[in-house]
């Protein structure tokens, strides 16, 4: 069966429920063209793409209108990369070949050569270091196998969000912004506002940033991502220091000192997450032993702040005496009908007036 689909797009092949499942050939108006599996719409499984006027080539294993799997990615001269892909991005073990012959046989990050137990083999069989600047210069480029553009959108769409759930920065975005607007009402000066939106602001853009390095990180690579967490971690320490200075002014202004101790402990665990945060940004390197200790201190302060308190032994209540049934037992501890405290087998609870 064929049908025209938006953006200009024609695919001939099965279909399950409207949608394009199974075997199928996609076409669009810019000249790519994709032959293979289809799942839920998209271009999922076995198949071979063929950019504009075949000039480049990808066949191999794909999963979201994304190379992911084994695939070999073609060049119009014959060049040829036979390797790993994760979301349309050679890592992982690759071999290149060159129309001479030559090859590069070693690992790929972020489809560019890592530079790790690489060997480069050239045309005449001679084993040898990789050629000055052929490093820098070879890059595997993203061509993508795109599927029906609605479902598509949908799709990405939900496993971002799946993602985000399920991640382990449990931060909501916007949740918390009536919160940290409510924060200023008990401020009395305007500098202790300013420090405190300021203060919480830039623990917003952390998080948020934070967020965007860890979806590049998971969609187009660890290095792609690994940037933007480190600038996400410059604003956490931006934060932290306004924290602490926060904290001092609290514990300057606490004459009675009725607070003196949660203030200490709050301006510790916040120096120490602010040393820990310039550490991981690269803004000042302080050494990985030295941030792993201040980070296991944080984490123990994290525990004890919110580990219940032990509750105080209960008071038993005072009993008193059964007289009359000492006396009918003829116990010589009772003296002239005169009650004593003490706790028996056969005392009562005293009233409460008592």
């Amino acid at each position: 069966m064929a049908c025209l689909c938006p953006q200009g797009s024609t695919y001939w092949g099965e279909f399950c429920r409207g949608q394009k499942e199974g075997l199928g050939i996609g076409e669009w108006d810019e000249g790519s063209r994709y032959v293979g599996q289809w799942r839920a719409g998209i271009s999922s499984g076995y198949g071979v793409l063929t950019s504009q006027g075949g000039k480049r080539s990808f066949r191999g294993q794909f999963l979201h209108a994304k190379k992911h799997g084994r695939g070999i990615f073609t060049w119009p001269d014959g060049s040829e990369h036979r390797g790993h892909y994760q979301l349309d991005v050679a890592s992982g073990f690759g071999t290149f070949s060159w129309p001479d012959k030559s090859e590069y046989h070693g690992f790929w990050r972020n489809a560019r050569i890592s530079g790790c137990g690489g060997v480069f083999v050239d045309a005449d069989g001679h084993i040898g270091p990789l050629p000055p600047g052929l490093a820098d210069s070879l890059h595997i480029p993203v061509m993508e196998a795109r599927g029906d553009a609605v479902l598509r959108f949908r799709e990405e769409t939900r496993k971002l969000l799946a993602a985000m759930t399920a991640a382990r920065r449990t931060f909501r975005l916007g949740r918390e912004l009536p919160v940290i607007l409510s924060m200023t009402a008990d401020q009395t000066s305007l500098w202790d506002k300013v420090l405190e939106l300021t203060q919480k602001a830039a623990l917003v853009i952390y998080f948020v940033v934070d967020h965007v390095g860890w979806w590049k990180q998971v969609h187009r690579g660890v290095k792609s991502g690994s940037k933007t967490i480190q600038l996400g971690l410059k604003w956490l320490a931006i934060s932290s220091f306004i924290s602490v200075t926060i904290g001092l002014r609290k514990l300057k202004d606490d004459s009675e000192g009725t607070e003196s101790k949660a203030q200490g402990w709050n301006i510790l665990r916040d120096g120490l997450v602010a040393v820990q945060a310039l550490h991981l940004s690269r803004w000042m390197e302080i050494g990985d032993t030295v941030v792993g200790v201040l980070g296991m201190t944080s984490s123990i302060m994290d525990v004890m702040r919110v580990w219940p308190e032990k509750e105080p032994a209960k008071q038993v209540p005072a009993v008193v005496f059964d007289g009359e049934r000492m006396k009918r037992q003829g116990s010589s501890e009772w003296r002239s009908g005169q009650a004593q405290t003490c706790r028996l087998p056969w005392a009562r609870v005293a009233p409460a007036a008592i």
